[in-house]
């Protein structure tokens, strides 16, 4: 049974729930192509009018916060609908930056902004995602009593949770 998410799953949430609130969809429809998908960095790049560096760039950044490809992929697959969801804060108004919370101009992405005053969003999202995925992961669990020792084996390869 899944208890608690593992700290690295944690951080990859906040993660991606700070790229949703500054407004950079790209961002995480590029992890979902790339990552969850397959697709190849050029043919996600093409998609979504990134360069194929960047979108190297975010899977890594991604990769190191939990491991491995795999648990990136699962966790990515499994809160996408969610994250998809979220409305962003920081608003683009003819080129200004505004944070719609406090109507702050800004500087650069707006990710040290929210970190810096608006925390408490970023912390209730996570938290949501985070017991959503765990309740996610339990429906997983509770299959492998009917499914057998390989899907056992692949969760534990997964590492996604501590005990």
């Amino acid at each position: 049974m899944v208890q608690r998410l593992s700290s690295a799953v944690m951080a990859l949430l906040e993660y991606l729930v700070l790229k949703m609130l500054t407004g950079n969809v790209k961002v995480i429809e590029a992890l979902r192509q790339y990552i969850v998908d397959g697709l190849s960095p050029s043919s996600v790049a093409d998609n979504l009018g990134l360069s194929k560096h960047q979108v190297r760039g975010y899977a890594q950044r991604v990769i190191e916060k939990v491991g491995d490809s795999r648990r990136a992929s699962m966790v990515i697959s499994k809160v996408y609908d969610m994250l998809i969801r979220i409305e962003p804060v920081i608003k683009n108004y003819g080129g200004r930056k505004i944070c719609v919370l406090c109507g702050e101009e800004l500087r650069g992405s707006g990710e040290d902004h929210i970190r810096k005053r608006h925390y408490d969003i970023v912390r209730r999202y996570v938290k949501l995602i985070a017991s959503v995925l765990r309740m996610r992961l339990r429906e997983i669990s509770t299959h492998k009593l009917t499914l057998g020792t390989k899907v056992t084996q692949l969760s534990k390869s997964l590492r996604l949770y501590t005990r």
